[in-house]
């Protein structure tokens, strides 16, 4: 019976310490293979990621938020994270590294598009689908990378 109860509380325990995850604000972006090699010039292959590795990429983010939160003029906090919306792009490098980005962002603007008679017209942003990127994102936008085998990181943010 204690065993039980004391299982019980370790559960309750873990689950309450895991980060939140918004499932609704998250995607997994797979680029072509040559757009991968032009962001990435280490590319060698995608990863897909599962739950548990999102959960572990997100405790890695906060960690690196918590540390870095005063080095940069973006109001980005771990009291905030869960707002941003983000986009993974898992691979393997040539060395047979796993490495992440993951790119966070809280609003996407319009894209424009023409359209099949020649006019343009404004469409959502697929987020779900393209990396977005910007030049200049203010406290709207941020990239973290990491190399899950080392550990590594970098958080990357535009506060202009």
């Amino acid at each position: 019976m204690n065993k039980t109860i004391y299982m019980c509380f370790l559960i309750v325990i873990g689950f309450s310490c895991t980060p939140e995850i918004h499932l609704s604000r998250v995607t997994q972006i797979q680029p072509s293979v040559d757009e991968s090699k032009q962001l990435y010039p280490d590319f060698e292959k995608h990863i897909e990621l599962r739950f548990r590795d999102l959960k572990g990429l997100e405790k890695s983010l906060k960690k690196a938020v918590r540390k870095n939160q005063n080095d940069y003029t973006i109001i980005l906090t771990p009291k905030n994270l869960p707002n941003y919306f983000r986009q993974y792009i898992a691979y393997v490098d040539t060395t047979g590294n796993k490495q992440c980005w993951i790119i966070g962002s809280c609003r996407f603007h319009e894209d424009l598009r023409e359209s099949c008679s020649g006019e343009f017209e404004s469409v959502p942003f697929d987020w779900k689908n393209l990396i977005h990127e910007v030049d200049d994102g203010g406290d709207c936008y941020w990239r973290f990378w990491i190399n899950r085998e080392t550990k590594e990181y970098h958080l990357l943010a535009n506060g202009g």
